[in-house]
């Protein structure tokens, strides 16, 4: 969620017409600009490549927020892929760093596949863990918070493992 609100916001003041895929309009309209167009939509394949319709650019930027959601990111990514070569759009998937290993390579061959294909051209952004407002992550929420508490920090697993953190804001840039 924090990644769509904040690339929505960001093409609003851009001045860029939008039109955001939601799967509760009403809670979207409490966050989202007024100007944004809203689709509200049911995770299907149909819903979803319908909905990409007349687009330039698709930004598929599906955040699972579970395990079980995970899968459900593939599937949502070649949806999004269908409507760009249906639509000749561009499309922009995102692919989290927090999709288990399978996952990721389904999704990111897909893509690269349908670019290569010529058949409508994808880029796909690839996300260490990223940080910020309204972001939630198991890894750094506690750490963040334990900081700004003036109390010590807990880090799981290894402190000498490399980790690569990005902060949310920079991820829409």
């Amino acid at each position: 969620m924090p990644l769509g609100v904040l690339l929505t916001r960001r093409l609003v003041s851009e001045g860029k017409a939008v039109r955001a895929l939601v799967l509760n309009a009403e809670r979207a309209r409490s966050i989202l600009p007024e100007s944004v167009s809203m689709m509200e939509i049911d995770m299907t394949r149909a819903s979803i490549q319908d909905a990409c319709g007349g687009a330039s650019v698709i930004y598929d930027l599906y955040e699972p927020q579970s395990l079980k959601q995970q899968a459900v990111a593939v599937e949502t990514a070649s949806a999004v892929l269908v409507g760009g070569i249906q639509n000749r759009s561009k499309v922009v998937i995102v692919s989290h760093l927090f999709l288990t290993e399978n996952d990721n390579k389904a999704l990111e061959s897909e893509a690269m596949t349908t670019h290569r294909s010529k058949m409508t051209k994808v880029v796909v952004a690839r996300l260490p863990q990223v940080y910020g407002p309204e972001v939630k992550n198991a890894l750094l929420d506690n750490v963040f918070e334990e900081v700004l508490n003036g109390s010590k920090a807990h880090w799981m697993g290894s402190l000498d493992a490399s980790r690569s953190l990005l902060f949310m804001e920079d991820a829409v840039s």
